[in-house]
C-alpha cells in the first residue's frame, strides 16, 4: 500500500514497470498489482519505482482576436519506459475547443479566433499517452483577454428630454448613457 500526501487528491500514481501497476483505492491511497504471471525461477526480485505526480489545473491566457495558429503554451510530461513504451503522445479532448496539440511535442496552438465578448475562458483536458497503455491528463483553462474591439452603443437612437422654463440653473434634466461589452479599461 502507497500513501501520497496531496492537499486535493490529485495525483496519479504509475510503477514504471511494465509488470506492475499503481491502483487506487481510496483517495490518496494505492495498491501496487501485478500485470502478469510472476514466476519466481526465472526471476526473483523486481524493482519498482514509483513516480506519483501532482494532477494540477494549468492555465494560460490569448488575446482575443490573435491569429489562427499562434503558439499558446508548451505541455511536457516524462516517462521513465524505454523505447516505445517511453514515447509520448498528446490530445486534447474535447478536440474542438478551439485549441489543438501538437501529438509529438505538445505545443498548444490557437486553431480559430477567440472572442471575449462569446466567452473568456476555454477548458479542456491534455492527455499524455505512452507508448503502452499508461495516459496522464490535466485540466487547462485558457483566459481570454479583452481588446478595444467593440464601439460603445447607445440603446436608443435619440434621447428627448422635457425642461420646464421654471427649472433652476443645474436642475437634473435628464440622463444620457451608452454600452460597451468590452470589459477593463477597454470597457465602462
Amino acid at each position: 500500500m502507497v500513501k501520497v500526501n496531496s492537499k486535493d487528491g490529485s495525483v496519479i500514481c504509475t510503477t514504471g514497470n511494465e509488470n506492475f501497476s499503481m491502483v487506487k483505492v481510496i483517495s490518496n491511497h494505492y495498491k501496487v498489482t501485478t500485470r502478469v504471471q510472476l514466476d519466481r525461477e526465472s526471476r526473483s526480485s523486481h524493482v519498482i519505482v514509483v513516480v506519483c505526480e501532482d494532477q494540477l489545473n494549468r492555465s494560460s491566457h490569448v488575446e482575443e482576436g490573435t491569429e489562427v495558429g499562434t503558439f499558446i503554451f508548451n505541455a511536457v510530461a516524462t516517462d521513465l519506459d524505454l523505447k516505445e513504451n517511453g514515447e509520448i503522445s498528446y490530445y486534447t479532448s474535447p478536440t474542438h475547443s478551439g485549441f489543438r496539440i501538437d501529438p509529438v511535442s505538445g505545443e498548444v496552438f490557437t486553431t480559430m479566433r477567440q472572442d471575449r465578448e462569446m466567452r473568456s475562458q476555454v477548458t479542456f483536458e491534455v492527455i499524455a499517452q505512452d507508448g503502452g497503455i499508461k495516459r496522464l491528463k490535466t485540466s487547462v483553462t485558457i483566459n481570454i483577454t479583452d481588446i478595444n474591439d467593440n464601439s460603445p452603443v447607445f440603446p436608443r437612437p435619440e434621447f428627448s428630454f422635457y425642461v420646464s422654463k421654471r427649472s433652476l440653473v443645474g436642475t437634473d434634466v435628464g440622463h444620457v448613457f451608452a454600452f460597451d461589452v468590452d470589459v477593463g479599461l477597454n470597457g465602462p
